[in-house]
């Protein structure tokens, strides 16, 4: 949370904004394309050297060990940019919107409509991503007869988002994150009906699949750059500086879309009549629309809804958080 508040402290506009949050989501999902390629084979010659009692330990170690070195350089690129609470408590303007305490960061969140729009939002997003993630190895193995596919399809998904992610900044840029954000959803949600009305197609579905991840990866930065945008929403209404506690606030609706597929899938599969008894070769076609719906037509309904979530109750522009930052450092300069 505290590396994703980053983007708030070096970033000076909304456009600097969406370039870090689509920078990190590039690297974030291009991270995700080196694991399937790197993670088995550094596994198999741990245990080869090691013994498998050790080799899992060994090599989440070895990667927490590179997660921090990635942090330290952060940290060190990242010097001067923030003050200190010493350099702040100089200042008593500063001073006091640094000073939170929990009515400040109540109000950070009930005091802040765009905030609340966009976490409902975010929830279709994770809420997508795990419900496709999950029903995905139930239609390769029921509907499509061929589970090897899946590892394809993961390194497919994964250079697909990392592109989405990598071209979000143009996108940003030009329409503003709140509309890339909005056609993304939309048009992640038009792929997957058109991938349901021909679920036989086990390529067509891949494909459909593949697209809707690359605006996955658009979505992906797109709604960390709002975030941020919501931050500065905070400050300027409440006086307060609650960044921090704002992007940390970011990965509530993950931890509840997890929670909510654990109850909706085993449900969307139990309507659809699926049984782990019967042999994949025997599904009924019922059953095998039934597993297509739960991959397909009900993440489309949920991305569908969060886009209209963002339509109608989601109206910070590119224009006014610029106009709310010029309005927060105009604040400070009888203090400078």
């Amino acid at each position: 949370c505290a590396n994703t508040s980053l983007i708030s402290v070096v970033a000076r506009n909304a456009d600097d904004r969406i370039t870090m949050a689509s920078s990190r989501a590039t690297w974030n999902n291009a991270a995700k394309f080196a694991w399937s390629v790197m993670g088995a084979p550094l596994l198999a010659i741990l245990i080869a050297l090691f013994s498998e009692k050790y080799a899992y330990g060994m090599l989440a170690s070895i990667l927490a060990f590179f997660t921090v070195i990635g942090f330290l350089i952060h940290f060190k690129l990242t010097e001067g940019y923030e003050e200190s609470g010493a350099e702040e408590s100089l200042d008593q303007t500063k001073s006091s919107r640094a000073k939170t305490g929990i009515a400040d960061l109540v109000k950070a969140v009930i005091a802040n409509p765009p905030l609340i729009a966009l976490s409902v939002a975010d929830f279709a997003k994770w809420l997508f991503n795990f419900m496709v993630a999950s029903a995905v190895v139930y239609y390769f193995n029921y509907v499509a007869l061929d589970p090897g596919m899946l590892s394809m399809y993961t390194l497919l998904v994964a250079v697909m988002s990392t592109i989405g992610a990598y071209f979000s900044r143009h996108l940003g840029q030009k329409f503003s994150g709140r509309l890339t954000m909005i056609a993304s959803y939309i048009a992640m949600a038009i792929c997957l009906v058109v991938g349901r009305l021909f679920y036989q197609n086990v390529w067509g579905v891949v494909i459909m699949l593949s697209i809707a991840q690359l605006f996955y990866g658009c979505v992906y930065s797109c709604s960390t750059a709002l975030y941020a945008d919501t931050a500065v929403y905070c400050e300027w209404r409440t006086g307060k500086n609650a960044t921090g506690w704002i992007m940390g606030l970011s990965i509530i609706p993950l931890n509840i879309a997890s929670m909510i597929k654990g109850i909706i899938l085993p449900a969307a599969l139990a309507i659809g009549g699926f049984s782990a008894a019967i042999a994949p070769e025997n599904a009924s076609p019922i059953m095998r629309e039934g597993i297509a719906n739960t991959l397909l037509i009900i993440p489309a309904a949920i991305l569908f809804l969060g886009a209209l979530v963002l339509i109608f109750f989601y109206h910070l522009s590119k224009e006014k958080v610029t106009q709310m930052q010029n309005e927060i450092h105009d604040r400070d300069l009888p203090n400078e």
